[in-house]
């Protein structure tokens, strides 16, 4: 079938079977347009993308326990180490953990997790993160002068990397004892006169303020192991707009990590942090000089879930005796991660700050 693609609307599409359901051939994959080809009879299928694929209310049961696929997919490796559990792309040579580099073993039976939902597409090539890595490497400027020899470039390899993406209506209700500096005319005019010898000083009033902050959130919780929330957050967005429809086809190119985390906790984990969030905000909307006894509560109303992969580039790299890790953006190019750092450079810096401060305390002595 030629022409315009049709919408995914087989479930067979949808789920990890690679065949065409019409003439039972292999498909391909565009991974980025999230379109599925027949070679065969040129069938074509558009992946679902963005608000087309479904959410799931925090309680689904049918969701929230079932399999990851009830075909069998791609064989799982397992790190004792950190405890990642990962599907392996095609053809993979490489016997060390992604995440900590300690040996990987081949699980034997099929895991038994949350469904995928969709996917992220890497959005730049290897080659391109290599050149964001190699950027950041030459902008850490306290790292040590071999670090480039510890973490090599060619290391860095392909992965998605499970999540759990939230979106709920946020109402968080706040109040605060906020001062109001007052003189005396003032608390006169108002009704409040002061006690006799008072009259002349300006003197802070206490009284109630609350508000209400009402919208909606969009959030997005890690599932993995080992990479944690900050690292995605630190990395940029992963927008829920660009989940396409999840195919086992991305894991032919990709290893993906299974998640670890259920919906559950990751639930809590993410009302945990916009409370703290909302309450923030809320002490930043409070106009007054001083205040105290601050509260709020936030309430999550209409919450939906998806879980899906998102794409990082990463390497893992070791240093001396510990064990260093830095991610790329799949999509942006975005790089986070942490380096060791060379004594003799930070005593440089702090000899040079302690000469700057003997030099401005001789100019004031």
């Amino acid at each position: 079938m030629g022409g315009v693609p049709e919408a995914a609307s087989s479930e067979v599409w949808i789920a990890r079977a690679l065949r065409c359901p019409d003439c039972a051939a292999p498909v391909s994959l565009d991974e980025r347009a999230g379109v599925l080809h027949c070679g065969h009879c040129s069938r074509r299928v558009v992946l679902d993308r963005g608000e087309a694929l479904a959410w799931h209310e925090l309680n689904d049961a049918k969701q929230a326990g079932a399999p990851a696929a009830e075909e069998s997919g791609p064989p799982t490796v397992s790190c004792a180490h950190c405890g990642a559990v990962m599907t392996r792309r095609a053809g993979a040579l490489t016997t060390q953990c992604h995440y900590c580099l300690s040996s990987l073993a081949v699980e034997s039976g099929s895991a038994e997790v949350e469904a995928f939902d969709g996917i992220v597409p890497f959005g730049i090539s290897g080659s391109e993160a290599r050149e964001k890595f190699a950027s950041w490497l030459k902008g850490a400027w306290f790292a040590p002068n071999d670090l480039a020899r510890a973490a090599k470039l060619e290391e860095l390899d392909s992965i998605y990397v499970p999540c759990h993406f939230w979106r709920a209506q946020a109402k968080t209700a706040w109040r605060a004892r906020i001062g109001i500096l007052t003189t005396a005319a003032e608390d006169e005019a108002a009704g409040r006169p002061r006690p006799p010898g008072d009259e002349g000083h300006v003197r802070t009033r206490f009284e109630d303020q609350n508000g209400v902050i009402d919208e909606p959130i969009e959030e997005l919780e890690s599932a993995s192991s080992v990479v944690v929330t900050k690292e995605l957050i630190d990395l940029g967005r992963f927008e829920a707009k660009s989940v396409v429809g999840y195919h086992q086809g991305y894991l032919g190119t990709h290893d993906a990590e299974l998640p670890r985390l259920a919906r559950a906790e990751s639930h809590t984990r993410m009302a945990e942090r916009v409370d703290k969030e909302r309450a923030a905000l809320a002490e930043s909307r409070i106009e007054a000089d001083e205040y105290k006894r601050f509260s709020s509560e936030t309430k999550l109303a209409n919450v939906q879930v998806r879980l899906a992969l998102v794409p990082i580039y990463l390497v893992a790299y070791r240093y001396k005796a510990d064990v260093f890790r830095v991610l790329v953006h799949g999509g942006t190019g975005t790089v986070t991660g942490d380096h060791p750092l060379s004594p003799w450079k930070v005593g440089c810096l702090l000899a040079i700050l302690a000469a700057l401060a003997l030099a401005i305390l001789a100019l004031l002595v």
